[in-house]
């Protein structure tokens, strides 16, 4: 990097000093080379290192709260100087100046003591108004030269009541309330909402109230406020976080490390609320786990995390209406984690960490993360491809381990934040960006009731396709898909439709889509098709028509088939109508039979096969004078030969079984030449397809006779 530098305003006693900013990642023993070009165009060449870099500010880093004003004398500013980290010795330099200004209030160097207190001189170093804001900087320094500097800002209420804290921080009828702050004495009013409370005791930092029962107010969010005689103090427009209305609630969790070793010492406080407050334990309770008790029911809140050391982490807002345990311990990183997280991270700016899970704790992949924020500024989600990995990495969805980092949020950005993913439901997180902190929650999924808006075809047999149509059917291995409670593992998924085919053993009923988000139930029954299928086994013709579970007609012949559908339990009613030559048999049906032509019922209770006998009639036509001889006629083939008069005439036998001939036989004298063809399954068709059996004696007395597959027994 390029840092131009007047020599003459740093050079003192034959050395300079150089500050070079924006090294985001500090390790001991880091060496860096600096060279210096002259105007003459000489230039020297510089190494330089790092002996152990601080890896967070101190904390507290500047007053939380007004100072107290006494009645007479000069008001003393405090500030309790934190701890030096374990194994260390820091010293403090302090500036305060008025925000917008660079003109130092107060520098102190070298503060090596546990607390700093200063009358607040006529010189200059006072805090005289109450809508004045302040500057603070606390930098630390070791032995080695290290710094490390925070900057916050904080103001100065001179005489009227100020309120820090509140606890509980949610309000119930009966209960008792204690409010800190400072010019608290004689409070002539304490109100929350319309509601005055009563006031027991007061001091200057303290009033302790009773609400008054019942306690009518109804807002989800109360803001007290106490007035004296110099004045007013709305918590809500100031500092301060809304009360619950309800009993309080408590969080208990834990905190630990990068390296995922709890901590203990760490302070749990209530953001906007301050004096609710916990400490992590230490290892002779429960490393690292915190139990804190009195926040606020069903209204937002936060919490802080911080130690010596180590950068704050907020959490995301929380709302509760019971008692909650986190469930992942809180991470607290050290300035130079928090810049490491990802490349690019800029000073002064804020980290928001979340991991996003399903309501087992398990990490989830493929989900889309959406930021919006109060200040309209665009932010870029980074995905992790390891934990704690987000360095150059840009992805577009979480892996899976369900990590996201949004880096370099202003400081004050409330940042609103959604997962999305196909058939996926998200809670939303929201985190409120704090310079140098990091902000860490967590954004629960799961999967969307599937729902099912309609499927075709209506109604099918055992192996068709079908397409169902809806939303939510979550495409993975775990959608399943039931007709009438039939499982039906073959099937093709997508987030909208699902193909599948109809399964074996169904009968009529609702399809069901089952994800691990719901089932789904069809708004109509899908109804089983059944085969109905009617053989032919007579040699007489007609129509065979079929009514009710299935409607339809189709022509009967020797041998041939009629197949029909109908819906599974469906009653279907069969007729059969013979042709002039033939006549109705019987119906068959496994063991079930009849004769009556109408009305023999089938249960399509399954797939079912029925014998329709049609007998034929007609044995023989006279091809000439087109003559039928019908065998329910006496002696039919001598009648036939007798009355075939024409030259040549021809006689079909329309049968391809056998024509039984009168036990004294035929004699065939008519002199005439005739043909007699057989094989003929119906005399109304062009071509043979066996032979016709004439059986009994058969004398040709005069005449000639012609016989085509005709044999004579």
């Amino acid at each position: 990097m390029d840092v131009p530098a007047d020599m003459g305003l740093w050079y003192e006693n034959g050395a300079y000093q150089l500050d070079i900013g924006n090294l985001l990642t500090l390790a001991t023993s880091d060496s860096y080379t600096v060279r210096v070009y002259y105007a003459s165009g000489y230039d020297d060449i510089t190494l330089t290192g790092t002996s152990s870099p601080l890896q967070s500010p101190p904390s507290p880093s500047a007053p939380l709260f007004g100072v107290t004003y006494p009645a007479s004398g000069e008001p003393t500013f405090t500030w309790a100087v934190p701890k030096s980290p374990s194994g260390a010795s820091w010293s403090y330099n302090l500036q305060a100046y008025p925000y917008f200004t660079h003109s130092p209030l107060l520098e102190v160097q070298g503060l090596s003591v546990s607390f700093y207190s200063d009358p607040l001189h006529t010189d200059g170093w006072s805090l005289t108004s109450a809508s004045t804001y302040y500057l603070w900087n606390a930098e630390a320094q070791n032995s080695s030269g290290d710094t490390i500097s925070y900057q916050a800002i904080f103001a100065a209420h001179p005489s009227a009541p100020v309120i820090t804290g509140i606890w509980p921080a949610s309000v119930v009828a009966g209960t008792t309330l204690n409010i800190n702050g400072f010019n608290l004495a004689s409070p002539t009013n304490v109100r929350i909402g319309s509601t005055d409370l009563t006031v027991t005791v007061s001091s200057a930092t303290q009033i302790t109230a009773t609400v008054p029962t019942p306690f009518n107010e109804t807002n989800s969010y109360l803001y007290p406020v106490v007035t004296t005689d110099n004045g007013s103090f709305n918590w809500g427009l100031y500092y301060g976080a809304p009360l619950g209305n309800g009993a309080a609630v408590k969080v208990e969790g834990y905190v630990q490390d990068a390296a995922g070793t709890k901590l203990a010492e760490a302070l749990v406080a209530m953001v906007g609320n301050p004096p609710i407050n916990s400490a992590t334990r230490d290892a002779s309770k429960d490393l690292g786990s915190f139990t804190i008790s009195l926040l606020p029911n069903n209204t937002p809140f936060s919490l802080r995390i911080s130690k010596t050391g180590y950068q704050p982490t907020y959490t995301a807002q929380l709302t509760l209406t019971d008692n909650f345990t986190a469930p992942s311990p809180y991470p607290l990183l050290t300035y130079t984690q928090l810049n490491s997280l990802a490349s690019g991270m800029l000073p002064g700016k804020a980290a928001v960490l979340l991991k996003v899970k399903n309501a087992s704790e398990i990490p989830l992949a493929d989900a889309i993360i959406n930021v919006t924020s109060s200040s309209g500024t665009v932010y870029t989600p980074r995905y992790a491809v390891a934990p704690n990995n987000y360095t150059g990495t840009s992805g577009t969805t979480t892996d899976g381990n369900g990590m996201v980092l949004i880096p370099n949020v202003n400081h004050g950005d409330r940042l609103t934040i959604t997962a999305t993913k196909p058939s996926w439901a998200y809670t939303t997180m929201i985190a409120v960006g704090a310079a140098e902190s990091l902000s860490y929650g967590e954004i629960y999924g799961w999967v969307l009731p599937p729902t099912i808006t309609s499927f075709t075809p209506a109604s099918a047999e055992v192996g068709a396709v079908v397409s169902i149509y809806g939303t939510n059917f979550n495409p993975d291995n775990t959608t399943k898909v039931y007709f009438n409670g039939i499982l039906q593992n073959t099937r093709v998924v997508n987030n909208t439709s699902i193909t599948t085919l109809v399964p074996t053993g169904v009968t009529s009923g609702p399809i069901t889509v089952t994800t691990a988000g719901g089932t789904a139930t069809s708004p109509t029954n899908f109804i089983l098709l059944l085969g109905l299928s009617i053989n032919l086994p007579g040699q007489g013709r007609g129509t065979i028509t079929g009514s009710g579970g299935a409607s339809f007609s189709c022509a009967a012949s020797f041998d041939a088939k009629c197949d029909a559908t109908a819906p599974y339990n469906s009653t279907v009613t069969l007729s059969a109508t013979p042709d002039a030559y033939s006549s109705f048999v019987q119906w068959t049906l496994g063991a079930t039979t009849s004769t009556n032509p109408t009305g023999f019922a089938v249960l399509m209770d399954g797939a079912k096969t029925v014998d329709a006998n049609l007998g034929l009639l007609g044995l023989l036509k006279n091809m000439e004078s087109e003559a039928v001889y019908l065998n329910d006629e006496a002696n039919p083939v001598w009648r036939a030969l007798f009355f075939a008069t024409n030259s040549q005439p021809t006689l079909r036998a329309v049968t391809l079984g056998t024509i039984p001939l009168p036990d004294n036989g035929i004699a065939f004298n008519t002199g005439q030449s005739v043909k007699l063809l057989g094989g003929y399954t119906d005399f109304r068709e062009a071509t043979p397809n066996g032979y016709t059996y004439l059986t009994g004696p058969f004398t040709i007395v005069s005449g000639s006779l012609v016989l085509d597959r005709i044999v004579i027994k």
